[in-house]
């Protein structure tokens, strides 16, 4: 093993780690589909926590700025809202989520997270 190598093993946490994302991206389409923006939020921020061995650290600082941004933004709308009695999400605020959540996406694809390396899994095993 050279110095950049970092242990294996047979048994690693991938599985359950994909099941973990799976639930949150799915958490995300039922958040953002009943239009709760600090839902949906909350959601994401997970996500980019699970995806942060994906994102360099500069993209990652990058998005945790917007996110702060983002976050305020939704906490100040909530406020409003919630005086009027009711739950909407502002246009600009869903786009920027609906963004948000397309770049995790798209990480999860270019590391490889959404393919498969083989048709068949248990020839994986063999």
């Amino acid at each position: 093993m050279t110095g950049t190598e970092t242990p294996k093993s047979e048994f690693n946490m991938a599985v359950a780690w994909l099941n973990r994302l799976n639930f949150w991206f799915y958490s995300c389409d039922d958040s953002s589909s009943r239009l709760n923006a600090h839902e949906w939020m909350q959601n994401l921020m997970i996500l980019m926590r699970e995806l942060s061995t994906e994102i360099s650290s500069d993209e990652m600082a990058l998005k945790i700025k917007d996110c702060k941004s983002l976050f305020d933004n939704i906490s100040q709308w909530d406020k409003l809202e919630s005086k009027k009695g009711r739950m909407s999400i502002e246009p600009d605020t869903y786009w920027k989520l609906h963004d948000l959540e397309i770049y995790l996406r798209m990480k999860m694809d270019k590391s490889g997270l959404l393919k498969r390396v083989m048709a068949d899994a248990a020839k994986a095993l063999g």
